[in-house]
């Protein structure tokens, strides 16, 4: 019987070995750019190009199993032909292509399995109709989003018939017509967002983490000394590595007793108790640095412990955190940049002291110069393209929030609010219910930071609110169409987009009601243009439609947000606005007023004769105050002179 390797060879014929991949071509490469994998390998490594710690590293071929063994390797070579056209030949998107073969090894390993149960190639589906009805009845099964990637994966490797001469993939008009007709049958499938967590629960978790991270760097120094004395000298033999007690004397109570006060809190008796406490206290860390950057949890532990850098830009100061996104490249992964604020330096400085600790067991030694992780992990293996260290692998938030007595119990004023942001559908999908925990995941903070960054009037606990001003100043600044940060700013382009549709969603939101859905006239130089269109008798359709608006909001042909005393269809950012006056606003050509604002700016007009009393009659204070009051009774009159007109 032929080997593997001969029966390859003797598939791969002269006239067209140009256009197939050998045995010995190269696949992949280590870090160090020596060859990893090659195509006659069955295990194909992408080790050192996926940083992603969760996700699958190599593409294995060993799956294929048939009693005839020259069919069984006739699969194999399909299998691996279609992988290495997935790398090299498909040319139909600008994604990451190793990320594409690994996403599409779940749809290879289904049509080959197809094929080798009923004794056949997957080179004979176009004619084999044995062999696509039995896809089709397993793809039947399928979701529609499922039903949909496996149309997708078959157009892709049908793209292979002009480099593969023996080996034709495609699918005929009519079996492309049934996958269509099998897709368009299933109803579009209803699509939730992950909920915003209401204020009251995020403040919760800002205040309760804050207690947590300052309870532990009170005491870290003495827990580090407690580690280190536990800790197990770590000795390499042969290759494998080995753990041995250091038989260092001391006294179990009296060590504990230093941090006493957080032992009994927690129960933390033994090494092994203050290991867990740690690796919960790493969760508490991470879920700070959640909910002031809108990083995803793999994002962050593929951070260095230098992440964080505090920069001036034009005299304001900025917090921000460097890592790695979870979109590979094909040299690895790319590297970007978030906003974010002082907040998360304390969890920072947590992460950097669990290090310490972590690292007195760890087979893997700090080198001078080396890049370090933010979160390193207590194996003796590595995980990640990023670095010579093993990453922590898991994220659990519910159990150290459970750990730690966080309260997330859901009452009315929580239920109202997440109708603000959440459709029936989505709270009955999620089963929120009044007097039950809130279900809180990673997933959520991302979204919840951009909606509160939109609607940054959500958020009223002064603490929170404090640090979400700055953020969102920033996040407008630096996320905005217009930012002027240096070219090295490279942001993560999913959550600036993310952050933008929220900002756009919520400021047509504000359209609709204050102007679309206004019964009053409209005032104010630009709401006095808006109104004269409103009154034609042909209104434009943004007028009329909010959908017509947003879409003209997201194309950049419309602006509008709301201001203190009314709206504004400024595009950019405003410099004309003071701290001492709102006079700006009176006399903009872009400001929108309403009926809201009649009471606004009565309101302000009110509290401006107050504040008079406190100042000289002839004081620069005074004197300004009157100019404000003078202002508003102006653009009041003239309001009242437009209703009149539009009522007549």
């Amino acid at each position: 019987m032929l080997k593997q390797s001969e029966v390859t060879n003797k598939l791969i014929e002269v006239e067209y070995a140009v256009t197939y991949p050998l045995n010995t071509t190269t696949i992949s490469y280590d870090s160090n750019g020596n060859v990893k994998s090659r195509f006659s390998d069955m295990v194909w490594d992408f080790s050192s190009q996926i940083s992603q710690i969760n996700r699958r590293k190599t593409v294995n071929f060993n799956f294929i199993k048939n009693n005839d063994k020259e069919l069984q390797d006739k699969l194999v070579f399909e299998a691996k032909l279609i992988s290495y056209g997935l790398l090299y030949a498909y040319t139909g998107s600008g994604a990451n292509k190793i990320n594409q073969l690994v996403d599409d090894y779940g749809r290879i390993r289904f049509v080959i399995e197809v094929a080798s149960s009923i004794n056949t190639t997957l080179s004979t589906i176009s004619f084999n109709n044995e062999l696509f009805k039995k896809i089709i009845d397993g793809v039947a099964e399928k979701s529609r989003q499922q039903i949909k990637l496996m149309l997708s994966f078959f157009k892709k490797i049908s793209s292979f018939y002009n480099i593969y001469i023996n080996h034709n993939f495609t699918l005929s008009a009519n079996q492309f017509n049934q996958l269509n007709n099998l897709l368009n049958s299933r109803p579009v499938e209803v699509s939730n967002q992950h909920l915003v967590i209401p204020t009251r629960i995020y403040s919760h978790i800002y205040n309760q983490s804050e207690i947590i991270l300052d309870e532990y760097l009170l005491y870290c120094k003495e827990i580090e000394d407690f580690a280190k004395k536990r800790s197990k000298s770590v000795e390499e033999v042969n290759g494998r590595i080995y753990y041995r007690s250091q038989n260092i004397k001391y006294n179990h109570k009296n060590e504990v007793k230093k941090f006493e006060l957080l032992a009994n809190k927690y129960n933390i008796l033994t090494k092994i108790d203050v290991l867990h406490y740690l690796n919960l206290i790493s969760d508490i860390a991470l879920s700070r640095i959640l909910m002031f950057t809108g990083m995803r949890a793999g994002e962050i532990l593929n951070a260095p412990e230098n992440c964080l850098i505090e920069l001036n830009q034009n005299n304001r100061d900025i917090y921000i955190l460097n890592s790695y996104t979870n979109k590979e490249t094909n040299n690895g992964p790319m590297k970007a940049t978030w906003i974010t604020s002082c907040a998360v330096k304390k969890a920072i400085d947590v992460l950097k002291s669990i290090n310490k600790i972590t690292g007195y067991d760890s087979a893997f030694k700090r080198v001078m110069g080396s890049e370090f992780p933010l979160f390193l992990g207590r194996g003796d293996k590595l995980n990640s393209a990023l670095y010579n260290f093993p990453l922590k692998a898991r994220v659990r938030l519910d159990e150290a929030f459970e750990y730690f007595n966080f309260d997330f119990i859901v009452n009315e004023n929580d239920l109202d609010e997440l109708k603000l942001t959440a459709t029936e559908s989505e709270l009955e999908y999620y089963n929120v219910q009044l007097g039950c925990n809130f279900p809180i995941n990673n997933h959520q903070f991302r979204r919840t930071l951009t909606v509160y960054a939109a609607r940054s009037t959500l958020v009223q606990t002064p603490a929170l609110k404090a640090q979400l001003k700055h953020l969102t100043r920033d996040m407008t600044y630096y996320y905005g169409n217009q930012s002027e940060f240096a070219p090295n700013f490279i942001a993560e382009d999913t959550l600036v987009q993310a952050y933008q549709n929220e900002l756009h969603k919520y400021n047509n939101e504000c359209f609709l009601e204050d102007v679309i859905n206004a019964t009053e006239p409209l005032f104010g130089a630009s709401g006095i243009r808006l109104q004269n269109l409103k009154n034609d008798p042909i209104v434009p359709i943004f007028l009329t439609d909010s959908k017509s608006a947003l879409k003209d909001i997201k194309n950049g042909k419309l602006f509008y947000k709301r201001t203190a005393i009314g709206g504004c269809n400024r595009n950019g950012i405003c410099d004309k606005i003071s701290p001492l006056s709102i006079t700006a606003c009176i006399s903009c050509k872009d400001a929108i007023f309403s009926e809201k604002s009649v009471k606004a700016l009565t309101t302000a007009k009110n509290n401006f004769y107050k504040q008079i009393k406190l100042f000289d009659e002839d004081s620069h204070f005074a004197l300004q105050l009157r100019s404000e009051i003078e202002s508003i009774d102006k653009i009041l009159e003239k309001r009242n002179i437009f209703c009149e007109a539009n009522n007549a």
